[in-house]
C-alpha cells in the first residue's frame, strides 16, 4: 500500500457526510489531491451539508484539479446561497419563491439548518422555531413583505401560498423540533 492509498476515501467521506459543513485544502501532495478531488467531486452534488471550500494559495492545481475542485467549489456555493436567501426569508428582506423554496431546502437538511443558525446567531433549536413560525404565518406574506401591490406579486404569493400548503417538515430534522 503507498502512502497516498485510502486519500480517496477522505473525499468519499465528503460526499457521504451530513456534518461536514466546511473544507480547508492545505498544501497536498499531487498524487494525494488527485485522488481526493476525484473522488470528493464524484457524487459531491448530492451533498447538502458543505458551505464552505478554503484553498491554500499553495495548493497545487493541474487542470483535472481545477475541474474537480471546482464541483466541489460549486456545490458549497450552492449550498451556502440556500443558506443566505433561507435567512433573507426569515428576516423578511427577500420574500419570493427561491428564497421560500431555500428555506423548505434548509430545513430538511440538519447541516444548512445549522448552518443558518450560524449565520442569525441564534441556537439551532430556536432556528427550527423561526423557520417552523415563518412557514406557518406565510400564507399572511401580502402584509409581512413591502411589495407593491401587483398582478405580478399577486402570482408569486399564490405560487408559495400553495407550495406551503402541501408541504410537510421533513422526518430527518423532526427530532430537532
Amino acid at each position: 500500500m503507498g502512502i497516498w492509498e485510502g486519500v480517496e476515501w477522505l473525499g468519499d467521506a465528503v460526499i457521504q457526510s451530513d456534518t461536514i459543513r466546511k473544507i480547508r485544502l492545505l498544501k497536498w501532495h499531487s498524487t494525494a489531491c488527485d485522488s481526493f478531488l476525484r473522488f470528493a467531486d464524484s457524487g459531491i452534488s448530492a451533498n447538502y451539508a458543505l458551505c464552505s471550500v478554503d484553498v491554500d494559495s499553495e495548493f497545487p492545481c493541474s487542470l483535472w484539479q481545477a475541474h474537480w475542485l471546482t464541483g466541489v467549489r460549486e456545490t458549497a456555493c450552492r449550498n451556502s446561497g440556500y443558506v443566505a436567501r433561507a435567512a433573507q426569508f426569515l428576516n423578511h428582506a427577500r420574500c419570493d419563491t427561491p428564497c421560500a423554496a431555500a428555506l423548505d431546502r434548509v430545513y430538511r437538511h440538519p447541516a444548512l439548518l445549522a448552518e443558518l443558525s450560524k449565520v442569525l446567531s441564534i441556537s439551532e433549536a430556536d432556528a427550527v422555531v423561526a423557520v417552523q413560525q415563518r412557514f406557518r404565518s406565510i400564507e399572511g406574506m401580502h402584509s409581512s413583505c413591502d411589495w407593491p401591490v401587483s398582478s405580478r406579486c399577486e402570482s408569486r404569493v399564490s405560487h408559495v401560498t400553495t407550495a406551503v400548503r402541501s408541504w410537510t417538515p421533513s422526518t430527518s430534522t423532526a427530532g430537532l423540533a
